[in-house]
């Protein structure tokens, strides 16, 4: 996991359970504008973990394309070598 991953993660989980919280408070306080601010707030959050995953997935898509790729190179090299010594 690299570090944007983990903060966009971290920092989501925070936003939402704060978001949580505030609503939950508006609820018992009858304060309309704080449960909307919660739900803001639970929204972003939700929003920045999702980001966290998609950053984690893109890295792992690179790894792996970068992988077959350099394994291709590899093997074309050796082909090459061998119709190289072949001659």
């Amino acid at each position: 996991m690299n570090m944007s991953e983990f903060k966009n993660k971290v920092k989501g989980t925070f936003n939402e359970l704060k978001g949580e919280a505030k609503q939950k408070l508006g609820k018992a306080m009858d304060d309309t504008s704080m449960q909307a601010d919660g739900l803001k707030d639970e929204v972003k959050g939700k929003a920045q973990k999702k980001m966290g995953e998609v950053q984690g997935d893109t890295k792992e898509a690179y790894d792996e394309a970068k992988k077959d790729v350099v394994n291709k190179a590899d093997e074309l090299k050796e082909r090459y070598i061998d119709k190289k010594e072949t001659k």
